[in-house]
């Protein structure tokens, strides 16, 4: 059901409930129950909802979490190690960062080495984890965006 736009169809877009903005499909979660196929509000709308409905009632959620974590305890603790094992080389080079800062072998600048913005936290992003001590200082903005391509 393309979405309509002063007479026009409007393919692959749809207008959120919430804000009312007209937004592409792949900022909606897919939900096949729907008849356009996916979520009727979008992903920044339904993530403000979950965590306001969360911050409401945060002993239901923890309660939950922790019920579920009693369940999966083993499952969990499977699935953490063999992540650590497929990446250790990259807590090493982290750990080996965090060493260097506290001994004063590396200086943590104040600004991102891209967009220059000055601010205390700043992610040490590794281009070779190989060559832990040689890093580029990025916010997180710069940072996310460098791994995630936006």
């Amino acid at each position: 059901m393309p979405l309509e736009l002063m007479g026009k169809r409007v393919e692959g877009r749809r207008k959120c409930a919430i804000c009312k903005k007209i937004k592409s499909l792949s900022l909606f979660y897919i939900n096949r129950s729907k008849a356009i196929g996916h979520s009727y509000r979008c992903k920044d709308c339904e993530r403000i909802i979950y965590r306001d409905r969360r911050l409401k009632h945060i002993e239901v959620f923890k309660r939950r979490e922790r019920d579920h974590y009693k369940r999966h305890k083993d499952e969990i603790a499977r699935k953490g190690k063999r992540r650590y094992q497929k990446a250790k080389y990259k807590y090493s080079a982290r750990g080996k960062v965090r060493r260097a800062i506290y001994k004063g072998i590396l200086n943590k600048p104040k600004w991102c080495s891209i967009c220059l913005k000055v601010t205390n936290q700043l992610d040490a992003h590794h281009d070779d984890y190989k060559k832990p001590l040689v890093v580029r200082w990025l916010c997180k903005c710069c940072h996310m965006r460098h791994h995630h391509g936006k």
